[in-house]
């Protein structure tokens, strides 16, 4: 099955894209995959002032990925599939 990749960091944009992907996705029967791309020292975090987390890990990412995906789009977040990656943003999106 095709599939829109887009990827999810918290921002206005990325939310805006997601939005936009499911939408398409919905037309044409295709899947939506947002991607997080996250690493030691690039932490996604829900706290409006994140800190430092020497003990960050793959749970973490995923749970910020999950509250972003909901925040986006509300009760439509089961409709998207998921994936974070230990890798730069630009790298992890062009492998996706």
């Amino acid at each position: 099955m095709t599939s829109i990749v887009v990827g999810a960091d918290g921002s206005e944009g990325a939310q805006g894209a997601l939005r936009w992907a499911l939408s398409e996705a919905r037309l044409r029967q295709w899947e939506v995959t947002a991607v997080l791309a996250w690493g030691f020292l690039d932490q996604h975090h829900r706290a409006v002032a994140p800190s430092f987390d020497p003990h960050y890990c793959e749970a973490d990412a995923k749970a910020a990925l999950d509250a972003y995906i909901e925040d986006a789009v509300g009760a439509a977040a089961a409709l998207v599939k998921r994936s974070v990656v230990d890798d730069l943003p630009a790298h992890a999106l062009v492998e996706a």
